[in-house]
């Protein structure tokens, strides 16, 4: 096991959007992509933020998941976004 953690967050609009979320390098959300990465505007995005937060207070589920598994969920993002 490679011991990764990342995280699955959940949009305001509910269970329709979800983000991945590396904490400290990435988010699959478009405002990552441009107001963090393409324009520099912002140093994270709210979803980012949302991990620190529930981080702080030790209040979110946790999952282990084998690696492969790992590998099929950021296909399915990577597609998804495509």
């Amino acid at each position: 096991r490679s011991r990764r953690t990342c995280w699955q967050v959940r949009g305001k609009s509910g269970a329709k959007e979800e983000y991945l979320v590396y904490p400290t390098h990435y988010c699959s959300c478009r405002a990552f992509q441009w107001d963090v990465l393409s324009k520099g505007e912002q140093l994270i995005c709210k979803h980012m933020l949302a991990v620190r937060v529930a981080e702080a207070l030790d209040d979110y589920n946790s999952v282990d998941i084998d690696d492969a598994l790992l590998a099929q969920m950021l296909e399915a993002y990577a597609n998804e976004s495509a």
